[in-house]
């Protein structure tokens, strides 16, 4: 069990740095797009928000876990 909460933590860790790098890159285009040498797509924002969701689960289910063992 202390293995796969492990492996869920380090899961859920890297999900919540990449979802924090694509929204710093999306503050940057929405402030300075002429800095930025891609577009920010709405398939980009539907991507990052997924990102988002997943890792929120995977802490919820390290939380939940935590608090009932």
């Amino acid at each position: 069990m202390n293995l796969l909460m492990t492996a869920i933590f380090i899961l859920a860790l890297s999900t919540s740095v990449l979802f924090f790098g694509k929204l710093m890159t999306w503050m940057v285009y929405k402030i300075a797009p002429q800095n930025c040498k891609k577009e920010f797509t709405n398939k980009d924002v539907l991507k990052a928000n997924l990102i988002m969701v997943v890792s929120i689960l995977l802490w919820a289910v390290l939380f939940y876990n935590s608090i009932n063992s």
